[in-house]
C-alpha cells in the first residue's frame, strides 16, 4: 500500500512525504525523522520530546515492578522522574536518592542561575560550592567518632557555648564566629554590660545590668573575657550634651579591682542624694551624693589590661531623682531653765522627713535644726532688753541630728519664747516651726560689797622684790615677805599697789539710781601715819556717770584707782544701761615713791575702805611692806686662814709636818654690801668650809648669821688699805648691829674659827683652803665663792696648807706593832748588811718621825712616808723630797728641806721588825706579802730585780741568819748557815708581791725577824705594807 504522504510495505510502516518522518519496522521499533531505528523509539531529530507532565498527585498508578520504566516531568518538583528501583519514583536529573531527600542541586530554583552546587542529605543542606569555588559546609565531620569535638553525629549537640556556633553553622560563619570569640574573650576590652533596668525615687537613682558571661580557662586560673574592674562615669546631663563625657565635673567610680581567678560581681549602681561612705554593698555600688531632681548621664564599662582598644559602654542618659520636700514640724518642744545665762531645749524628731512625698518618709536624714528665741520680758530694772537670735545645732552626716540644744549667752532674769524647725540633708529649706515654749533664766547673785579679805596683797610683788626673799630686820626680827626693791619700782610701769578689789557692789538696793549710793576710800604711806593720807570717791547709782579713773589725795601720797565701773550683768553695747546692781573694781596705789616711799627700816602700809549708803562700813586688812635699795651682789675679799690655835694639831711624818684632824683654824675676811636696811630670809651673812684642792670637804660648814653676832663675835669695820690686816675697829660703835644705810660699810669678820672633822681623815693634800660664800638680801642664794689658804696679817704673804692623814694612819713606829703581822717600823741603818743595834749605822732601833731624813746621821738612808706609802724620790714626784718652807704651820715649827735628795741610783730603805711570828713549834719557811707598786723581779736570773729585799732572823744562835736575799731563788743547798746575801726564795711560788722564803730549820718562837727593803732613788716604785707569817709549806 502506498500513500502520497507515506507507505506501508511488508514489515514496515512509513508515514510522511519522504517516508522517514515516522516509521515502524518489523520489530515494532518506531523511528521519528528517519527509518533506521534500532530501539523501540529512535530519532535523529534535533528538537525535543515532550513527555507526560503533571504534579506529583497526577502521577499514574505505579506500585509494582510491572510499572517500572514510567517516565514523566513532575511540575511539583520541577524535574524529570521515573518509576524504577525500589518501586518508587526517582529524579532523572543529577545525583539524587530514591526518596529524593539526598541529592545535589545546581540551582536554587529553575532559571535562577546562581551557579551554586548544593549538597543535601536527609533533606538537609550539608555543603555548598559557590560560583567562586568556595566551599561552605557545617562545622564538623559527619563521619567523626563520638568524643571528637564537635561531634555532629551526637544528637545532643546544640552548639559551642559562647561562640554562637550550632550544628547548622556553616564553616565560613563558624570560623568568623571563632575569630570573633577569640577577639572578644581574649584580646579586646570587655564587652559592654547589657541593661536590665533603671529607675528612680526621691532618694536615689539605680541601674541594674548584666555582665557578659565569663568562661574559666581549663589550663589557667583565669576567667575570660578578663575584667579587672567595673567602672562607672557620671555627670550632669546638662553638662554632657555632646555625649563626650569631657566636662571636668565628670566623676569616675572605681568599684575595686577584681582578683585574677575571680569573676565580676558588681551589677548594680545606686546613687543617693544623701549619705556618705560610698562603696560596695554586696554586688551593688552605693554612691553618695548627687543633687536632687537633677538629671545625670551614666556609662558603665569594664576594663582590663588591653589599653589599645576602645572601651565598650552601657550608657544610661537623663536619669534623676524625684523631688524631696522639707521635713514636717518637730513635736514635743520644751524649754528648761539651766542657769542665769542658759536655757536647755529638746524636742522629738519629725516622723516624716519629706513632707512633699506621699506617705511617711524616713529619708533623707534630718541634718540640722534651728532654735529661734526672743526675749519677751525681764525682771531686771530698766526694762526688757531686745534679744533675739537663731541658733543652729550644726549639721551632721550619716545619722539624724540630735534633738536638743543648750542655748547660752542669754540675759539674766529674762523670759524667752522659743521654737525649733528642721532641715533634711537634701532640701535646703527648713520646714515649719514647732509650737513655742517659754523659760526664764535665773536671776544673778549679788556681786558683794568690799570685805576684809579683798586686796590683801601687793600686786606683782615677786616682780617688785627682784632677787629679794623674805626679810629680817638688822636686829633679827622677821618682817615677812613684803619686801620691795626700790630700784625696780616705777610709778608708771611698776607701781606699788594693792591687788584689785573686783566686782564690788556699790548699791544696796537693786536699781538705785541715786547720784550717790556710797563712798570708797584708799589710805597709804608710812605705817606710823598712813591713815592720815586719805583719798575717796563717791559711788553713783544706776544711770549715773562713770567714776573710772585715778583719784589722788591732796598730798599726792596715795591714789585710788577705779576701773570697770558698770551695771552688773549688763549686756548692751554701752555697758551702763541695764542691770541689777552697779559694780566696780578698785585698788590703792602709792604715789611719788621716790620721795614718799624711800628705803627705810620703817614700814609702809596700804588699805581700802567702803561705806555703802544703807550698808555697813568695811575696810580691808592693812598691807604692811618694807622697801630696801640693795641692788649689788655682796662679795668677800682677803679670805684667809690667819692662824691655827690647837697646839697638838701638828704631827711630823718622816720629818715633815702635817695637820691632824683636830686642827682648828682662825678665819678672816672682808665683806662688801652685806646689808642696806634689811637682812635676807635666813639672816645669813656667810658660810665657810675647808676643802681639799680636789674639792673634798674636810670640815662641817660654818654658817655665820646675825644671831652669831654678840658678846663673842663682832662686826668689825674693814681696813680701807692693807685689807689683809686684822681690824680692831668695831662697826657701828658696838659691833653688834649693822648700820642701816644705802651705802653700807665694808665689814670684817675676824673672830670665827673652823675645826677639821673626821672627814679630814685619810687625806693627802698640800694645798687645802678655806672657802667662803657671802649672802645678803640681794644675794639670798649666795654670791661668788672665794677661797684661800694661809695669809699673814702682818704682811699679806701667803703659804700653802699641808695635810697627810693617810701617812699618820700608816705610822707603825710604836713598839707594839712588832707583834703584828705588818711589823714595827724601825731604823734601817746604813750599808747592805747593817748590824742590829742602836748605833748610827745600825738597823733595828726605834724609828722617830720627827727626825730629818736629809741631815740626821741615823736617818739619811730612810725612805719618806708620803700619803701612806714609802716612796722613792722618783715615785714621790712633786709630793715629796722637796723644801717645805712654803707651808704654814703654827708655833715656829721648823720645816725641812729635802730638795737635796736627788733621784740617783742609790738606795733608800724602809725596815720592819716582827716578833711572835712563830707562836709555837719550829718552822723553816716564812711568807712575805708586799703591798707595793713598781717592783719587778725575775727569779730565772740572778740580781735581775729593781730593788733590794732582805730578811734577817735573830733570837737564837741555832737559827740566826745574816741578811737573806729575798729576791733570788735558793740554791740546791738551801740557806745553810744563812750568811749575809744567802738566797732564800722558793721561785716556784714567789712573785713580786709574795716572797716565799726558806729560813734555817728549827726556827722557834723566840725568833725576831727583820725585813729591810731598799728602793732606788731613780726607780718609780713604792711600798705601803709588808706582812710576815710563818708557813708550813709553799
Amino acid at each position: 500500500m502506498s500513500y502520497p504522504n507515506g507507505k506501508i510495505t511488508t514489515g514496515q510502516l512509513a508515514i510522511g512525504p519522504t517516508n522517514t518522518e515516522f516509521s515502524v519496522d518489523t520489530n515494532g521499533n518506531i523511528g521519528i525523522g528517519f527509518a533506521s531505528q534500532v530501539v523501540s523509539l529512535d530519532t535523529n531529530r534535533t528538537d525535543s520530546y515532550r513527555l507526560p507532565h503533571g504534579t506529583t498527585a497526577q502521577r499514574p498508578t505505579a506500585t509494582t515492578s510491572s510499572h517500572k520504566g514510567y517516565v514523566r516531568y513532575n511540575t511539583t518538583t520541577d524535574q524529570f522522574e521515573g518509576f524504577g528501583a525500589g518501586n518508587s519514583w526517582g529524579s532523572l536529573g543529577g545525583v539524587i536518592d530514591v526518596d529524593q531527600d539526598t541529592y545535589i542541586s545546581a540551582e536554587t530554583s529553575a532559571g535562577v542561575d546562581n551557579d551554586d552546587l548544593k549538597f543535601y542529605t536527609n533533606g538537609n543542606e550539608r555543603l555548598v560550592i559557590d560560583s567562586t569555588g568556595h566551599v561552605e559546609f557545617p562545622i564538623g565531620n559527619s563521619r567523626a567518632s563520638v568524643g571528637i569535638f564537635p561531634n555532629l553525629n551526637n544528637t545532643s549537640f546544640t552548639g559551642t557555648t559562647g561562640t554562637g556556633i550550632t550544628n547548622t553553622t556553616k564553616n565560613v560563619e563558624g570560623f568568623q564566629l571563632i575569630d570573633k570569640w577569640l577577639d572578644t574573650y581574649l584580646l579586646d576590652t570587655p564587652p559592654a554590660p547589657t541593661l536590665s533596668s533603671s529607675d528612680k525615687d526621691t532618694m536615689k537613682v539605680f541601674i541594674q545590668w548584666t555582665n557578659i558571661t565569663q568562661k574559666q580557662l581549663g589550663f589557667y586560673n583565669v576567667y575570660v573575657p578578663q575584667i579587672s574592674e567595673i567602672r562607672i562615669d557620671y555627670v550632669k546631663s546638662s553638662l554632657n550634651t555632646s555625649q563626650d563625657w569631657a566636662h571636668s565635673s565628670t566623676v569616675t567610680i572605681n568599684t575595686g579591682s577584681i582578683a585574677v581567678g575571680s569573676i565580676v560581681s558588681c551589677n548594680r549602681l545606686e546613687v543617693y542624694v544623701d549619705g556618705s561612705n560610698s562603696g560596695m554593698d554586696g554586688t551593688t555600688w552605693k554612691e553618695y551624693t548627687i543633687e536632687t531632681q537633677t538629671l545625670y548621664d551614666f556609662r558603665i564599662y569594664g576594663v582590663n589590661e588591653q589599653s589599645g582598644r576602645t572601651l565598650k559602654y552601657l550608657t544610661v542618659l537623663n536619669l534623676g531623682t524625684d523631688g524631696i520636700g522639707p521635713p514636717d514640724i518637730p513635736t514635743n518642744f520644751s524649754a528648761t531653765t539651766a542657769s542665769t545665762t542658759q536655757i536647755n531645749t529638746s524636742w522629738t524628731k519629725p516622723a516624716d522627713h519629706d513632707s512633699t512625698t506621699v506617705g511617711t518618709q524616713s529619708e533623707p536624714l534630718i541634718e540640722e535644726y534651728e532654735v529661734n528665741y526672743v526675749a519677751t520680758s525681764s525682771v531686771r530694772y530698766g526694762g526688757n532688753l531686745t534679744h533675739t537670735n537663731d541658733i543652729s545645732t550644726g549639721t551632721v552626716s550619716g545619722s539624724n541630728q540630735t534633738t536638743s540644744k543648750n542655748i547660752t549667752s542669754l540675759n539674766h532674769g529674762t523670759t524667752y519664747t522659743m521654737k525649733v524647725k528642721g532641715k533634711n540633708a537634701v532640701n535646703p529649706s527648713f520646714g515649719n516651726y514647732s509650737t513655742t515654749n517659754t523659760a526664764t533664766t535665773s536671776q544673778p547673785s549679788q556681786p558683794g560689797f568690799l570685805s576684809t579679805a579683798d586686796s590683801t596683797a601687793i600686786y606683782n610683788l615677786n616682780t617688785l622684790k627682784g632677787t629679794y626673799s623674805n626679810a629680817y630686820s638688822l636686829s633679827g626680827t622677821s618682817l615677812g615677805s613684803n619686801i620691795i626693791n626700790f630700784n625696780i619700782v616705777n610709778d608708771s610701769s611698776q607701781p606699788i599697789r594693792t591687788t584689785s578689789a573686783s566686782d564690788i557692789q556699790t548699791n544696796v538696793t537693786p536699781g538705785d539710781a541715786s547720784a550717790s549710793v556710797g563712798t570708797i576710800y584708799a589710805y597709804g604711806g608710812a605705817t606710823s601715819s598712813y591713815t592720815s593720807n586719805e583719798t575717796d570717791v563717791t559711788t553713783p547709782g544706776y544711770g549715773q556717770a562713770s567714776i573710772n579713773g585715778n583719784h589722788d589725795d591732796s598730798g599726792n601720797i596715795i591714789r585710788l584707782v577705779v576701773s570697770d565701773d558698770r551695771d552688773h550683768y549688763s549686756t548692751d553695747s554701752n555697758n551702763n544701761q541695764f542691770g541689777f546692781w552697779r559694780r566696780i573694781d578698785f585698788y590703792a596705789q602709792a604715789l611719788n615713791t621716790s620721795t614718799n616711799y624711800s628705803p627705810s627700816t620703817n614700814s609702809y602700809s596700804l588699805r581700802l575702805k567702803q561705806i555703802p549708803t544703807g550698808g555697813s562700813t568695811t575696810q580691808t586688812n592693812q598691807i604692811e611692806f618694807y622697801i630696801d635699795d640693795s641692788n649689788t651682789a655682796t662679795a668677800v675679799n682677803n679670805v684667809a686662814i690667819v692662824s691655827e690655835g690647837n697646839s697638838s694639831s701638828v704631827q711630823r711624818i718622816s720629818g715633815v709636818p702635817t695637820f691632824k684632824t683636830n686642827a682648828v683654824f682662825t678665819l678672816q675676811w672682808n665683806q662688801t654690801d652685806i646689808a642696806n636696811y634689811f637682812l635676807n630670809s635666813n639672816k645669813k651673812h656667810t658660810t665657810a668650809i675647808v676643802k681639799t684642792s680636789g674639792n673634798s670637804s674636810m670640815s662641817s660648814t660654818l654658817t655665820i648669821d646675825q644671831t652669831d653676832i654678840g658678846a663673842t663675835h663682832k662686826y668689825y669695820t674693814a681696813p680701807t688699805s692693807n685689807k689683809y690686816q686684822t681690824s680692831t675697829t668695831l662697826h657701828n660703835t658696838s659691833g653688834t648691829l649693822l648700820a642701816a644705810s644705802s651705802t653700807p660699810e665694808e665689814i670684817q669678820f675676824n673672830d670665827f674659827a673652823i675645826s677639821l672633822t673626821s672627814s679630814a681623815d685619810n687625806k693627802f693634800d698640800e694645798d687645802f683652803k678655806i672657802h667662803v660664800t657671802p649672802y645678803s638680801l640681794y644675794s639670798p642664794n649666795g654670791a661668788t665663792n672665794v677661797s684661800n689658804a694661809y695669809v699673814s696679817t702682818a704682811d699679806g704673804s701667803t703659804k700653802k696648807l699641808r695635810i697627810d692623814t693617810n701617812s699618820i694612819n700608816n705610822d707603825r713606829t710604836s713598839s707594839g706593832n712588832s707583834s703584828n703581822s705588818s711589823g714595827q717600823h724601825v731604823r734601817s741603818g746604813s750599808g747592805d748588811y747593817p748590824s742590829i743595834g742602836t748605833g748610827a749605822t745600825d738597823a733595828g732601833d726605834t724609828y722617830n718621825h720627827d727626825e730629818d731624813i736629809s741631815s740626821h746621821a741615823s736617818y739619811v738612808n730612810e725612805l719618806q712616808l708620803i700619803s701612806g706609802s714609802y716612796k722613792s724620790p722618783t715615785s714621790a714626784g712633786s709630793n715629796g723630797y722637796k723644801s717645805y718652807s712654803g707651808f704654814y704651820f703654827p708655833g715656829g715649827i721648823s720645816l725641812p728641806d729635802y730638795s737635796g735628795i736627788t733621784s740617783d741610783s742609790s738606795y733608800r730603805y724602809h725596815t720592819l721588825k716582827y716578833t711572835g711570828a712563830i707562836s709555837s713549834g719550829t718552822y723553816e719557811r716564812v711568807r712575805l706579802t708586799l703591798t707595793q707598786s713598781g717592783l719587778t723581779i725575775d727569779f730565772s736570773q740572778f740580781d735581775a730585780e729593781n730593788h733590794q729585799l732582805f730578811l734577817k732572823v735573830t733570837g737564837n744562835s741555832a737559827y740566826e741568819t745574816g741578811w737573806l736575799n729575798c729576791s733570788n731563788a735558793v740554791g740546791v743547798n738551801g740557806v745553810g748557815s744563812g750568811a749575809n746575801g744567802t738566797r732564800c726564795i722558793n721561785s716556784t711560788t714567789s712573785t713580786a708581791s709574795q716572797r716565799d722564803c726558806f729560813i734555817r730549820s728549827g726556827t722557834g718562837s723566840s725568833a725576831v725577824f727583820y725585813v729591810r727593803i731598799g728602793l732606788k732613788n731613780n726607780i718609780n716604785c713604792s711600798i705601803t705594807n709588808v706582812s710576815l707569817s710563818a708557813a708550813s709549806s709553799f
